[in-house]
């Protein structure tokens, strides 16, 4: 006997419940996304910065509709887990020369971890069902508005700084998606006077980058965290002092947001997504920089980090020493960045120099690229140029 569309439903809820996700929800493939057009807009605006997947057509067009990359979906399952909050080492304390590293990437991969546990709801319903059902596992890389999924859904409501939030888990989760060609009872979205944000905006103006163009709308050329990973150029000026000692990622607009405040602790987060070490929360400057290129391989495996190469980690690692204020350490450290034979970690590392007052280091250092010289010349006349005036960097 065929099951019902609401017996399905009830069915993916509980197998869900047994493989412990923080939250499960059902959307229909023709569930309409007001925020379609928002994101129409903001990549016409150019928010999207270097983020070109962002913007290519077939990107663009997927994200209207699922079935144009996944033509048997008649079910979108929502899924959320917490990587926590909390941390298992003093994160303010980068004093030592340490970087920190944001939260969702301090454990194992995201995108492993969602693979594994969808991969097994999948089981466990075509075992309870008896017959096989085509899928599809999507993890942020895919063409999905996923957190207007997730609000339409009933995971919760998008805050004024772009993330989900969910009453009661804050939103400290990351999401992952499962396309299912059988036919499911959507869920229900939060109610409507619910009171969300409210008049709230500390998220928007605690961000060190003001990345916020208003409530709801993100430039991610400003954004610390696009920056910081996804961005592989030069770093604006404007920009370095904000970034202190932040390697990868952000969490500030999340840190100030009363809901993650309110957020209990009793919440255990996602096994798999705690960090193991504190070489994944504040890792010291020494031991990065002391990374080959094999050893960095094996350093971000299986985890988050794999998105920076290690040029953009010794790029953002000279950011981080320049506003350190252990400058003794952090100058030694900076002048082996320094003889780095990357341009674009050079020039960083001219510009931390510049910062912690080492004139001398930069004055004696021998350079013929065009952008490096730029660099050290900002930091000896302590002159700035703006975004659009940098000299374009040579091919990393």
């Amino acid at each position: 006997m065929a099951l019902s569309p609401q017996d399905v439903t009830n069915l993916i809820l509980k197998q869900g419940k047994t493989l412990k996700f923080h939250r499960l929800g059902i959307a229909s493939v023709t569930s309409s996304l007001p925020g379609y057009s928002k994101y129409r807009s903001w990549i016409n605006q150019g928010y999207s910065g270097s983020m070109k997947y962002m913007s290519n057509a077939y990107q663009v067009n997927a994200r209207q509709n699922v079935t144009k990359f996944f033509p048997k979906a008649k079910t979108i399952v929502i899924a959320a887990l917490a990587y926590g909050k909390n941390t298992k080492f003093d994160t303010t304390d980068t004093s030592n020369n340490r970087g920190s590293i944001a939260r969702y990437a301090r454990g194992q991969d995201y995108h492993a971890v969602f693979h594994d546990k969808l991969s097994q709801l999948t089981q466990l319903l075509e075992t309870n069902l008896g017959t096989s059902v085509a899928s599809r596992i999507c993890v942020d890389s895919s063409p999905l508005l996923e957190r207007e999924l997730a609000q339409s859904a009933g995971l919760g409501f998008l805050a004024k700084n772009t993330m989900l939030i969910s009453p009661g888990l804050g939103s400290y989760f990351l999401l992952g998606e499962l396309l299912l060609e059988i036919e499911a009872q959507p869920t229900n979205p939060l109610p409507t006077s619910s009171k969300q944000c409210g008049q709230c905006r500390q998220c928007i103006d605690a961000c060190p980058t003001n990345a916020f163009v208003d409530e709801h709308v993100l430039d991610a050329r400003r954004c610390i965290s696009y920056l910081l990973i996804e961005y592989s150029g030069v770093i604006p000026l404007q920009f370095r002092d904000a970034i202190g000692t932040m390697l990868f990622g952000c969490d500030i607009c999340q840190q100030v947001c009363p809901y993650n405040a309110k957020a209990p602790d009793r919440i255990e987060p996602t096994p798999e997504l705690i960090s193991k070490n504190i070489q994944s929360e504040i890792p010291d400057a020494k031991f990065l920089l002391d990374l080959g290129s094999n050893q960095f391989k094996r350093y971000v495996q299986g985890t988050a980090l794999s998105r920076m190469s290690r040029t953009q980690m010794r790029r953002n690692l000279s950011i981080v020493l320049g506003n350190n204020t252990e400058k003794k350490q952090a100058i030694e450290l900076l002048h082996q960045l320094f003889l780095d034979p990357k341009p674009i970690v050079r020039g960083h590392a001219a510009w931390a120099l510049g910062k912690l007052g080492a004139f001398e280091h930069i004055k004696q250092h021998q350079e013929t690229d065009v952008y490096v010289l730029s660099e050290i010349n900002a930091a000896l006349e302590k002159t700035s140029y703006t975004h659009n005036e940098q000299p374009a960097l040579l091919e990393p």
